[in-house]
């Protein structure tokens, strides 16, 4: 979308948000669950720069993030079904038999050895070998727009070499070692046998698809149309589009006492989590902990 949106046109975006939960909604069979999704998908289009459990239960509320790490590590439901939905739902609105699969890879850094699939690797985020998770992921892209459809991590074979390891990560067993390209051939496979409509599918694996003409003539014409039209806007980005949702629909629902509470869990967590550290790695030094409410 290149041109100028309306008021009206962000309360539609909101009112999609809310038809996008009510969609997914049947995957959570409790009801507690099924609000904390919503919750989950409000948070990731808000204004919290990193979208991890702390924010993000800040930014609906909470005063702890332990709803959210709930939500996202034990509750009871299936991150594949919910693909399925969100893949079906893309291709209503964007599907095109002359659009484009992309598969990628991105590198996520991390500190500890915990987080599943992190080891010591080569990370295209980070330009090097960093200790990182690996994720590929599969976008959909046609004239219409573009979205990511799958993903699957990376494990490393020094994780499913080590049973005990992925089960204290909560790696069900019969997962096995599968190379990055493995990866991605099991998710376009998964998208065409779901009917997913194109003509090309982009990797720099070793089993790249040579191209056919995705991009016919007359499409290209009407892009380069919409380019003079529009040729004082960039198109719209998905930062954009969450800034005009923040602004001009999607309430804050953090007061002030709320904010100040949660400010103390933090600090208090924080506090405790200084004290483990000193005491794990054996140093003499120990710092007395006080903690103001």
């Amino acid at each position: 979308m290149a041109g100028t949106p309306t008021v009206g046109d962000v309360q539609r975006w909101a009112a999609e948000l809310d038809r996008v939960a009510g969609r997914i909604g049947p995957r959570f069979a409790r009801a507690e669950v099924r609000g904390r999704a919503v919750e989950f998908l409000r948070g990731l289009v808000s204004a919290v720069e990193r979208k991890n459990g702390w924010q993000l239960a800040e930014s609906v509320g909470e005063l702890s993030p332990k709803n959210v790490q709930h939500f996202i590590g034990r509750a009871k439901w299936s991150g594949d079904e919910v693909r399925d939905d969100l893949r079906n739902y893309i291709i209503e609105h964007i599907g095109d038999d002359q659009a484009v699969l992309i598969v990628d890879e991105t590198g996520f850094l991390k500190k500890g050895m915990k987080s599943a699939g992190v080891s010591r690797q080569y990370s295209g985020t980070a330009g090097r070998i960093e200790n990182c998770q690996i994720g590929v992921f599969l976008a959909y892209r046609s004239d219409k727009g573009h979205a990511l459809i799958d993903r699957a991590l990376y494990l490393p074979k020094c994780w499913t070499d080590d049973r005990d390891r992925c089960r204290e990560a909560g790696i069900p067993t019969e997962i096995e070692f599968a190379t990055k390209p493995e990866l991605a051939r099991r998710m376009l496979k998964s998208a065409f046998q779901a009917g997913v409509p194109a003509c090309l599918a982009s990797t720099h694996y070793t089993f790249d698809v040579r191209p056919c003409d995705a991009h016919s003539a007359s499409s290209r014409r009407q892009c380069q149309t919409a380019q003079k039209k529009h040729a004082r806007l960039i198109p719209l980005t998905v930062p954009e589009v969450r800034r005009l949702l923040i602004r001009i629909v999607i309430p804050p629902l953090v007061d002030a006492q709320a904010a100040l509470a949660y400010s103390i869990w933090r600090r208090r967590r924080q506090a405790a989590a200084k004290q483990c550290h000193y005491h794990s790695r054996g140093s003499p030094y120990r710092e007395n902990v006080h903690v103001r409410l």
